[in-house]
């Protein structure tokens, strides 16, 4: 009974461990301008915060999203492993045009899930709700600004 008690009180300390690991992980953000929006995007520019990703964010603001940033152009490839909301992946160049659009990435709760690459290297990758890029009229070859560092959240 005490090696269980032990054990069990183990499992519960690592548990809070990472809970609050997780709510400290403190994002840079950033607010882009791309065809006829704007959004206000986390910037995951380290390992860690690219793996996350936006995995298990529950509801994402209509103008809110998440940037990837590369070091280099490339084939970068993402999923939508225990994602819960649909995105549109926009793809962009080191020279700051957009050069794909995965519309409409849906959630994947299995364990084989679909993988989505651009069809033209890349350095840069934003995630914003399914729908954003088209209700936004973006495009590829559509110029992208960053703007300023704005401190709103989700």
């Amino acid at each position: 009974m005490g090696t269980v008690f032990v054990f069990v009180s183990i499992l519960l300390l690592y548990y809070f461990y990472l809970s609050i690991l997780a709510k400290n992980t403190s994002y840079d953000r950033v607010a882009i301008q791309i065809g006829t929006g704007h959004i206000s995007a986390k910037i995951a520019n380290t390992e860690d915060q690219r793996q996350k990703g936006l995995m298990y964010v529950t509801n994402l603001p209509e103008n809110e999203g998440m940037v990837f940033l590369f070091d280099r152009e490339g084939y970068y490839g993402f999923w939508m492993k225990n994602m819960h909301v649909p995105l549109d992946m926009i793809w962009v160049d080191s020279k700051e045009k957009v050069v794909d659009i995965t519309p409409n990435a849906t959630v994947c709760v299995r364990d084989s899930c679909p993988f989505y690459k651009p069809r033209t290297k890349a350095s840069t990758v934003i995630e914003v709700n399914a729908g954003w890029a088209a209700k936004n009229n973006v495009k590829i070859g559509d110029q992208v600004d960053i703007l300023q560092n704005p401190r709103a959240g989700y």
